[in-house]
């Protein structure tokens, strides 16, 4: 009778340590059959968030962020030096059911391992879920990897399966919207006008040593007269990068509360006087004939609903402004 008492607890506890292992082992088979790395194997994964859900949270720079999207191109791969150092990475374009494509960029390992994965998943567009991927403001909204992200190809769950056989109902329209649209560049799409409630007081912007949000949305007004006095005072800015020729404005825009200036580059910065680079360089040389007009038509009685960010200290070098424009819109 005793060794029976006695024995019962050790079979429960060697029950219990080789169920353990049975658990142990199935998730390294697991892991190693989704293609994670051996540094992210052990990692808790959460269940990734669609496209959908992450555009309409209004995601914020440097925030992290799990998505699960279709391949549906992949860029050549480049070497950028950044922070000191030579980095490999490749841009990739996912989508899913809400047609929003938002550019991928794998770094280093990711790119060399599970980067490899992909491109030979290529011809079938293939299923992958981003874990812990960042959130930036290049090309209006995109996403890059970083040292604790995780990424797996081809997954096999139910929610994978529903999004590939989506992909395959909608393969024509996909190839059209990549390749003729470029719509993974249009920021109608990727950062689209936002209502009133998620708006930032313009007085809570300016307070900087207390505004901490990496990325807002405001709206205000533009002073036309002092816009046009910017321009004569030199702050347009003309640069030329990868053969394009354009300029950045730097600004003051107000509402109730208080103001905040902000500095527009390129295509932004065309949407609010309505000219292009050249049309404002023959301006500038002409001493400004027909400006004021031309910024009267486009910014009379219009409110600029703007996308903004912290500036670089690169812009910070050429320019007042604490913010930079990512996107805007004259409503």
């Amino acid at each position: 009778m005793v060794y029976c008492l006695l024995s019962l607890p050790v079979s429960l506890s060697f029950a219990c340590w080789i169920s353990h292992c049975c658990f142990f082992i199935s998730c390294l088979l697991f892991s190693f059959s989704a293609g994670v790395s051996q540094k992210t194997s052990s990692e808790y994964f959460p269940r990734p968030l669609s496209l959908t859900e992450f555009l309409l949270a209004q995601p914020r720079q440097s925030s992290f962020s799990d998505v699960m999207g279709i391949v549906v191109h992949a860029f050549p791969a480049r070497d950028v030096y950044m922070e000191g150092t030579m980095r490999h990475g490749r841009d990739y374009v996912i989508v899913d059911h809400i047609k929003c494509p938002i550019l991928l960029t794998l770094w280093k390992d990711f790119e060399s391992i599970e980067g490899c994965v992909i491109d030979e998943a290529m011809p079938t567009m293939p299923i992958i879920i981003a874990m812990r991927v960042r959130v930036l403001t290049e090309n209006y909204i995109s996403l890059s990897t970083q040292p604790s992200s995780v990424i797996l190809v081809a997954p096999d769950g139910l929610e994978a399966r529903e999004l590939d056989c989506w992909c395959e109902r909608n393969i024509s329209e996909l190839v059209h919207m990549i390749f003729d649209n470029k719509s993974y560049t249009d920021p109608a799409i990727l950062l689209p006008p936002v209502r009133a409630p998620t708006l930032t007081a313009i007085s809570s912007v300016a307070s900087f040593t207390r505004f901490d949000r990496a990325t807002v949305w405001i709206k205000g007004r533009v002073e036309i007269a002092d816009l046009v006095s910017f321009l004569r005072s030199g702050n347009v800015y003309f640069f030329k990068v990868h053969s394009m020729f354009g300029y950045g404005l730097d600004f003051f825009i107000h509402d109730d509360t208080g103001y905040v200036s902000v500095v527009t580059l390129g295509a932004e910065a065309e949407k609010i006087i309505g000219l292009s680079a050249f049309q404002l360089y023959q301006t500038v040389d002409d001493e400004f004939f027909g400006l004021y007009r031309q910024v009267h038509r486009h910014l009379e009685r219009k409110n600029l609903l703007c996308y903004i960010k912290h500036s670089s200290d690169v812009i910070r070098s050429t320019a007042i402004a604490k913010f930079t424009v990512v996107t805007c819109y004259l409503c």
